[in-house]
């Protein structure tokens, strides 16, 4: 990384990646570390870090130093921390709303009078500091952030996908329109975007999942589906094996090779005529976990030598319409949303589901969105202006 770091304006995040596994490796207990005077292995690692720091983009080096001091968050103990509401905003969609690390926004995609809108709020001054009206003729579905390019993409019923750079212009913060890809013929349901590859992938109602170039804002290529479509909810990508994953309203879970295009591994939910949605692939725990009826959620080990997957577990919901699903850091825990005023937290270890209620701040539970670094969650409503963040 020292002798990549003065060629390039920032660190990707694939190199990231591997500097926060290199920290992980390091037999340090976080509890050891004590504010500016950590233990001598992190020291090392600072110190091997320190040439870079110029050349870093500082959205990734803050938050570095972040993850050497914080602690796991523990969804049975969430709570809530502050609310507050995105003026004119009539809800959010299933994952419309992103969290910008490096920045402390919040970016959310919401509905008004049918339409989607983009909001950017910032989560240390408890303000709007940018807005993007009428972005889209359709709700909004799908928000996600790319920080080696500053791009937020949004994706929406209307069947397009629109980029928009984030910049700081004298304090402030703009949104500018980067660019418009078409090709989809109906709803978009979900957006990946796989840094390693720097693809953008797109999956909806339509068949064939869409790959993407953001750079030259053109599609590269499709990953044939066989006619299968319906698809909903997240896209999971298994980054040891390249594979990308989407789930179909037809009772499958399929991995594709991104590069190769092939299809690779075909999961079977046990379930026909349903959307699967809040695909997971939890890498530290090499796990599956998908939404794949009514109250049933799956989990299942993946072997990633022979690229097959097991039935491990079933959760079973109070609520009938999961919808997003997000793991906390050591994946030990899922957070689900519901059709109603509560997150349900999930311990994979004990197997055990408990309620927590947002009422009377959310009606609707949607969009959880894990804020790296800050220790908290936030989580929209589907049918008003309120979203609520949650802490231990």
């Amino acid at each position: 990384l020292c002798n990549i770091a003065p060629k390039i304006h920032h660190i990707s995040t694939n190199s990231y990646r591997r500097l926060i596994e290199l920290y992980n490796k390091l037999s340090v207990d976080c509890d050891d570390l004590n504010g500016d005077h950590p233990s001598n292995a992190v020291k090392e690692l600072m110190n091997e870090t320190k040439y870079m720091k110029e050349q870093l983009n500082s959205v990734y080096f803050n938050e570095l130093k972040e993850i050497f001091q914080k602690k796991v968050v523990d969804y049975n103990k969430l709570k809530i921390d502050y609310c507050f509401k995105i003026p004119g905003s009539q809800g959010v969609g299933l994952d419309a709303s992103a969290y910008m690390n490096g920045w402390n926004i919040l970016a959310v995609g919401y509905k008004e009078d049918g339409k989607g809108s983009l909001a950017l709020w910032d989560l240390k001054r408890h303000k709007i500091v940018a807005t993007l009206k009428d972005i889209h003729t359709k709700v909004i579905i799908h928000v996600v952030w790319v920080p080696s390019k500053s791009l937020l993409v949004t994706c929406a019923h209307d069947t397009l996908i629109k980029a928009f750079r984030v910049r700081l212009v004298e304090g402030n913060v703009k949104l500018e329109h980067r660019g418009t890809l078409r090709g989809h013929t109906d709803w978009i349901r979900c957006l990946s975007f796989i840094e390693d590859e720097q693809l953008l992938v797109s999956a909806g109602t339509a068949p064939n999942l869409k790959l993407w170039d953001l750079d030259k804002m053109k599609r590269l290529s499709i990953i044939n589906t066989s006619n299968d479509g319906e698809l909903d909810g997240s896209l999971a990508y298994i980054p040891n094996k390249k594979l990308i994953g989407a789930g179909f309203k037809t009772g499958y879970i399929r991995f594709y090779h991104i590069t190769k295009r092939n299809l690779v591994t075909v999961i079977p939910t046990g379930y026909t005529n349903y959307y699967c949605s809040g695909l997971q692939y939890l890498p530290k725990r090499k796990l599956i976990v998908a939404h794949v009826y009514y109250k049933t959620t799956k989990i299942w080990s993946f072997d990633e030598n022979k690229n097959v997957a097991k039935e491990k577990d079933v959760i079973i919901s109070e609520s009938n319409v999961t919808g997003c699903i997000i793991p906390n850091e050591d994946e030990s825990q899922l957070l689900l949303t519901s059709v109603s005023s509560y997150v349900e937290a999930y311990d994979i270890n004990r197997k055990k589901i408990k309620n927590i209620s947002l009422s009377p701040h959310i009606s609707k539970t949607k969009s959880p969105v894990y804020l790296s670094g800050l220790g908290k969650i936030s989580i929209c409503d589907l049918t008003s202006e309120n979203i609520c963040l949650l802490k231990n």
